[in-house]
């Protein structure tokens, strides 16, 4: 993972102008032998993710005095600085001013505001004339710092692939209400949901038994996050009980003027191993146990962090992440801290429906409308998520044919619990890693096989019309499925299953809507 944000520019050797301690130039026994002395300097500083200026101006303060020993009765100064800038908040780019009268000293506060935005290395200077008794004009240049923070990281992560995905990241992102959508917000919030999957533990990412958190520690020192801490990392990926791992990190922000202090939590959403067994746990009623009870464990966590790490009482702000189930668990979370009184930015992605009571916070779900995660457990069950869906891309026919069949085949929630749920949730156990699962032929069809045993059992105790008629493995090409007597072709469970793959929402993001 590597930061590729440009570094502050400040070009300190121009800096004060060596201090700014510009002597006299020789004048007439009449003239006015001057110093220029540079005090309180505020530099310019412009932020790449809000598109605007931190400051408004940059402001140096100029004491200008006489060292001669006859006095000046008049003095006149005229700035000018370059264009795509101006001297006060008219635009105007030339501003003269005159003292008349016996002259010791004259102060003057030079302010610089943008009328566009910097490049990177830029240095704007000001032209200072001075005059004293209609004597020769003398002439200053004033630099004047910019401080240009683009705030742009790149991740490089296995998830992905090659190459990297870039993001913006600041606090300004916690200074807008969080019921609200922002897209930049929500890109830095996929990097650090990716970044969560689990890291390398050995040569074999997908086959080690322990799955550690190096890329979810490296996302958060990259973006100055501090205190990191991680739960359940470290644990055997055969431990499937309903929790889920998380990480969390924080720092303190200024937001809108005043100091917070901003927790980030990451729900792992891949490379968790029969941690998915969780996700066969719907529960009989009310939210989907395996993520609700995990979530309630995670919100723990966060407050566990935050009464540790926020020593000062400062105003508290979450920023809470997942993808996939870990997407669901984070959902979870963030309903019960937003319950809690805390002010949450919630996103998650891929996220299956967690409960049949929503809550409105201040959590946002994007969502690819051609996966087929997030349309299970199955509206028509009464599941939803908390907070709002944001969607992207377009409904297809493969995924509304594997909806059915998943709907003909268990039509309802009391038929899941009754008939499927243990033995999914115990073939899910066998497996050391969702990936396993997908990619291993004889773990495939061991999960296969509960699933038509359970619906075997289902149809003959008359639960399961004769809508759907399976024969042989529905995991196997060699099946023949057929829905009201009509045969239907698997070929397009691969596509759904891309649709749900990171590459789809990294991709897709710059398209919800």
């Amino acid at each position: 993972m590597k930061k590729i944000f440009s570094p502050r520019q400040a070009a300190s050797a121009l800096i004060l102008l060596a201090g700014m301690a510009l002597c006299s130039r020789g004048a007439s026994a009449e003239g006015l032998p001057v110093s220029v002395t540079v005090g309180k300097r505020e530099p310019l500083s412009y932020s790449g993710y809000a598109g605007d200026f931190d400051r408004q101006y940059s402001e140096t303060r100029l004491r200008i005095t006489n060292k001669g020993t006859s006095p000046a009765d008049r003095l006149r100064i005229t700035l000018e600085c370059p264009e795509g800038y101006a001297l006060d908040s008219k635009g105007r780019r030339v501003i003269a001013y005159e003292k008349a009268g016996f002259i010791r000293e004259a102060k003057l506060n030079i302010r610089l505001y943008p009328t566009k935005t910097p490049e990177k290395s830029e240095m704007p200077e000001v032209k200072i004339s001075l005059r004293a008794n209609g004597e020769e004009e003398r002439v200053y240049s004033l630099p004047f710092e910019v401080l240009y923070s683009s705030d742009e990281y790149s991740i490089d992560t296995n998830v992905l692939g090659e190459g990297s995905y870039d993001f913006l990241f600041s606090e300004k992102m916690f200074e807008k209400d969080p019921s609200g959508y922002d897209g930049e917000l929500a890109k830095a919030s996929f990097a650090m949901a990716v970044s969560a999957f689990s890291s390398d533990s050995g040569e074999d990412n997908w086959n080690s038994d322990i799955r550690r958190d190096g890329n979810i520690g490296g996302f958060f020192s990259e973006i100055g996050m501090k205190g990191f801490r991680s739960y359940k990392y470290d644990e055997p990926l055969s431990n499937a009980d309903d929790t889920a791992a998380v990480a969390i990190a924080g720092k303190k922000i200024n937001a809108g003027g005043k100091e917070k202090y901003l927790v980030a939590a990451a729900v792992r959403g891949g490379g968790y191993g029969a941690e998915w067994a969780g996700n066969m746990n719907t529960g009989e009623n009310g939210a989907h146990t395996g993520f609700s009870k995990a979530g309630t464990g995670v919100a723990a966590k966060v407050e566990r962090f935050i009464l540790d790490k926020n020593k000062e009482g400062l105003d508290t702000v979450v920023w809470i992440t997942g993808y996939s189930r870990g997407g669901a668990v984070s959902n979870c979370a963030a309903a019960e801290l937003c319950g809690d009184g805390f002010t949450v930015y919630g996103y998650t992605f891929a996220t299956p429906g967690v409960t049949v009571s929503p809550e409105k916070c201040s959590v946002h779900n994007i969502i690819n409308r051609a996966d087929l995660v997030p349309m299970v457990p199955p509206e028509s069950w009464g599941f939803k998520r908390n907070g709002t869906d944001h969607f992207f891309g377009s409904r297809n026919e493969d995924t509304d044919r594997l909806l059915s069949l998943f709907e003909a085949a268990i039509p309802s929630r009391e038929t899941y619990v009754k008939y499927y749920m243990d033995p999914l949730a115990e073939a899910m156990k066998l497996s050391n890693s969702e990936r396993d699962m997908l990619a291993d032929e004889s773990t495939a069809k061991v999960m296969g096989g509960a699933f038509l045993a359970a619906l075997n059992t289902a149809r003959a105790a008359g639960e399961v019309s004769d809508r759907l008629e399976v024969s042989f493995d529905i995991f196997s090409r060699s099946a023949v499925i057929k829905l009201d007597g009509k045969p239907v072709e698997l070929e397009g469970a691969a596509g759904s299953l891309l649709s749900h793959m990171p590459e789809a929402y990294a991709d897709g993001l710059s398209k919800v809507k």
